[in-house]
């Protein structure tokens, strides 16, 4: 993966990470695991300081308040109901 900075090694905040679906970071982009089992999703910004500033707050803070934390949640909670 070419440009991504795994979590805990290098970069902004990587160390501060606390998220359990965050699994790498690039300038632009949080690469998280994936709401389909076995995927990831790419989420992409803009600029540099919207990703920053979502890592900061979600990422490393209030994970379970970031949309595709409760995404992956949600698709989580349907397959224990079955």
């Amino acid at each position: 993966m070419p440009g991504w900075k795994k979590a805990g090694l290098t970069g902004r905040g990587a160390d501060d990470i606390i998220c359990p679906f965050f699994l790498a970071h690039s300038e632009k982009a949080i690469l998280c695991e994936g709401h389909i089992p076995d995927t990831k999703t790419e989420i992409k910004f803009k600029t540099k300081s919207e990703k920053n500033q979502q890592q900061e707050v979600f990422c490393e803070g209030c994970y379970k308040k970031c949309e595709h934390y409760t995404a992956v949640m949600h698709f989580r909670w349907q397959d224990e109901d079955k």
